[in-house]
């Protein structure tokens, strides 16, 4: 499973990481048992950990987040959700550039544009946590 590394996690600034903390609190919260974790340096799931021990904190846990995770971030900090991604392939540079356009629900199944960012990136999951990382 492809997931953000502690160690870039802990890259971002201490605004940041406290966010994404903070929302993610909230979603172990939902019984998302299967979120991963690192806690005392070794990668783990919350399900496991819990089997292993009941009393663990989760502020001492930093979050892995998978693409997954980086969606349901983005979507709920921007209060909106993710229609669209277009992704264009630089042949020279050998690299990508990814657009997200964000939509916000006018109620009644209708949806009206509400802004798109774009970033390099060398696949999904990095295009996901840059953004993540901007709209904290």
């Amino acid at each position: 499973m492809n997931y953000i590394s502690r160690e870039k996690f802990l890259a971002q600034p201490v605004e940041v990481q406290n966010s994404m903390k903070e929302w993610y609190k909230e979603y172990f919260k939902d019984g998302n048992d299967f979120s991963l974790i690192n806690y005392n340096s070794v990668d783990t799931c919350y399900h496991t950990l819990v089997a292993l021990n009941e009393d663990f904190n989760i502020d001492e846990c930093t979050p892995l987040f998978t693409e997954e995770d980086l969606r349901k971030f983005i979507e709920f900090k921007t209060n909106s959700t993710i229609m669209e991604i277009n992704i264009n392939y630089h042949g020279k540079k050998c690299n990508y550039s990814y657009t997200m356009n964000i939509w916000k629900s006018a109620g009644n199944e209708m949806f009206f544009f509400f802004f798109s960012i774009t970033v390099e990136a060398d696949d999904m999951i990095q295009m996901y946590w840059k953004i993540a990382c901007r709209v904290c």
